[in-house]
């Protein structure tokens, strides 16, 4: 599985404005993506950006998204 090496500064942008956007604006940040399966993953959230997929960790108690991994949707 390849990594970006450069990182796209419009993908950055876009990325930006969904999280401000679309998922800090959300009561509940689980109410929109999809949560990850199985035992060790099912903690992490998905949400589909554009081409891109954020691959997340949501802490309700201290009202933070920690963005675990951003990609390529068919690389992650």
């Amino acid at each position: 599985m390849a990594w970006r090496t450069e990182p796209d500064p419009q993908v950055g942008r876009r990325i930006l404005v969904f999280l401000y956007d679309r998922i800090a604006s959300l009561d509940d940040p689980r109410s929109i993506g999809d949560a990850l399966e199985g035992p060790r993953l099912g903690v992490f959230w998905n949400y589909r950006v554009g081409d891109d997929r954020l691959i997340a960790s949501i802490e309700d108690a201290a009202l933070r998204i920690l963005v675990v991994r951003i990609d390529d949707h068919r690389q992650v």
